[in-house]
């Protein structure tokens, strides 16, 4: 339970200090397993401010929820996942302002 309150809380921070702006500061995340996740989202979503991820045995973006997608993602091998897909997702939410512009992700070490 108490790591439950530690994402949390990590998540939190993270997020309070991209909203913040801090000035010429480098904003990394990483995770490892659903805390992978959690940074791949966070990078994705947030790239104008966060300049790197370390991701260790997590999921790609948009392999949460439910359904399918899940299931394909969360089982190997990696060769399910549609990367085209994945693509498709991050314009679509791009489109409907969600997320920064990926371009933001372009050089960011992963």
């Amino acid at each position: 339970m108490s790591i439950i309150f530690l994402d949390t809380a990590i998540i939190l921070l993270v997020v309070s200090l991209v909203t913040a702006s801090v000035p010429d500061t480098h904003i990394t995340v990483s995770g490892i397993s659903s805390g992978g996740a959690m940074a791949t989202q966070l990078h994705i979503g947030f790239s104008k401010d966060i300049s790197g991820c370390g991701i260790l045995a997590g999921p790609p973006f948009y392999c949460g929820g439910s359904g399918m997608t899940t299931a394909l993602c969360m089982t190997g091998p990696a060769l399910l996942i549609s990367v085209t897909v994945l693509e498709q997702k991050i314009k679509y939410y791009r489109l409907l302002d969600k997320i920064d512009d990926p371009v933001n992700l372009k050089g960011d070490p992963v």
